[in-house]
């Protein structure tokens, strides 16, 4: 499997693939992965990090980071851009960790490329370095360096690791950290409406193939190869931290799981794993282009249930139904021949939704004397998109039920 892994990401490499300034429609930091899922990423580690950066200013230290599976450094461009206040119209802009603030960043990827490009990205940063390493056999080089406060994996890095694998990274992460260290990981969440396939899977058949398709027509122009990819679902998680925690002699508490990516997954376009599921990303990226009109009768979502999955079906259809309700408000709303009535009419629904419907109506509202452009597609278009984001955020469960499932733990000794 690590071969394969090898030259999947030698494509990309050698692509452009993995350059920082790709955007937009398309590519790895399309618009959902900059509005949406990086910022859902801060917005959920912040508390946790002001507590771990509290500790070591305490102790007069700085910040120790690891990243496991570190890609080409975007772990760091995305912990580095993570705000000290909750951003706000009187939030002073700091961010919570420049530069001055890590003591170490050491960064390992299985990819030899990857590792290579890193280092020549972050060639001026004396503190910052990448090696290469593979998880499936632990720490490796982690293991000659102090412990860390941090040890960190973005993106869905540790899927790559079976349950074996990963119950043996935590034991070996416990034993190097220090008390109080965190221990933040992102796996692929197993009840994604990407691939309801694999939800009827037993824990020993959850190391499934996983292709990124999504990428070819925008940099590789051919097929990319799949590679085995274990889906998570909380409680299969839960098991193999309580697992480890008991190996480890000490304790590894699971602090919060946050679903990220819910109906705006990657593979909800490819539809390679669900025939049933709607390009609703590509969708939802428009509604944050400069310029350009989103058909907002394409972000109506059609959940298909899944038989057997009772559970499942109720958060979906839940999530669904309050979705398809903004959208519908909107499309409604900015129509020149409106119901004067609208907002009373959708006055009934859920009060967490009706209060994201009254946003959307005051923003609708406020642009009318804008006599240039389009405040359409530059104005109210991303306002539905956060409002989107928002729901998501409003309606989170942390069980699995979408692309990303983000963790934090932290290690008592």
């Amino acid at each position: 499997m690590p071969d394969k892994v090898q030259s999947v990401y030698r494509k990309f490499v050698s692509s452009g693939y993995y350059q920082k300034n790709l955007g937009g429609l398309r590519g790895k930091y399309d618009n959902i992965r900059k509005y949406w899922e990086d910022e859902i990423t801060r917005f959920a580690l912040r508390p946790y990090l002001l507590d771990t950066i509290h500790a070591c200013l305490m102790r007069l230290e700085r910040l120790r980071v690891v990243d496991l599976g570190c890609g080409s450094g975007q772990g760091y461009e995305l912990l580095t851009t993570i705000k000290k206040e909750e951003v706000g119209i009187d939030a002073h802009d700091h961010d919570l960790l420049g530069p001055d603030m890590f003591g170490s960043y050491l960064g390992l990827d299985i990819s030899d490329d990857m590792v290579k490009q890193a280092n020549e990205m972050y060639a001026d940063e004396e503190k910052i370095h990448f090696k290469q390493a593979d998880l499936n056999e632990g720490l490796g080089p982690v293991k000659d360096h102090p412990s860390f406060d941090l040890y960190y994996s973005s993106y869905g890095s540790l899927s790559h690791l079976n349950d074996e694998k990963l119950e043996n990274l935590l034991v070996e992460i416990a034993h190097h950290a220090r008390d109080g260290s965190l221990i933040v990981g992102d796996w692929l969440g197993k009840y994604s409406y990407e691939w309801p396939c694999y939800w009827g899977l037993n824990p020993d058949e959850s190391y499934q193939s996983y292709t990124m398709s999504w990428i070819k027509d925008d940099a590789l122009h051919e097929e990319v190869e799949s590679f085995p990819i274990r889906y998570w679902s909380r409680e299969e998680l839960d098991a193999v931290i309580k697992r480890a925690s008991k190996r480890s002699g000490g304790k590894i508490e699971p602090l919060g799981f946050l679903d990220r990516s819910v109906f705006v997954g990657r593979h909800m376009d490819t539809r390679q794993y669900n025939p049933q599921a709607q390009p609703i990303r590509n969708f939802a990226n428009m509604l944050h282009e400069d310029n350009l009109r989103t058909n907002l009768e394409h972000l109506i979502i059609n959940y298909a249930p899944v038989e057997g999955f009772d559970k499942q079906n109720r958060y979906f259809e839940k999530l669904q139904v309050a979705w398809n309700n903004i959208v519908h408000f909107l499309m409604e709303r900015i129509n020149p021949n409106a119901d004067k009535n609208l907002l009373k009419r959708y006055s009934s629904v859920d009060k967490k939704v009706f209060n994201i419907i009254k946003t959307l109506d005051r923003i609708i509202e406020s642009v009318q004397w804008i006599q240039f452009g389009d405040p359409r597609a530059n104005v109210i278009e991303p306002q539905l998109g956060y409002a989107l984001r928002s729901l998501e955020l409003t309606f989170q469960n942390g069980q699995g039920y979408s692309h990303g499932l983000l963790g934090v733990l932290k290690v008592h000794k």
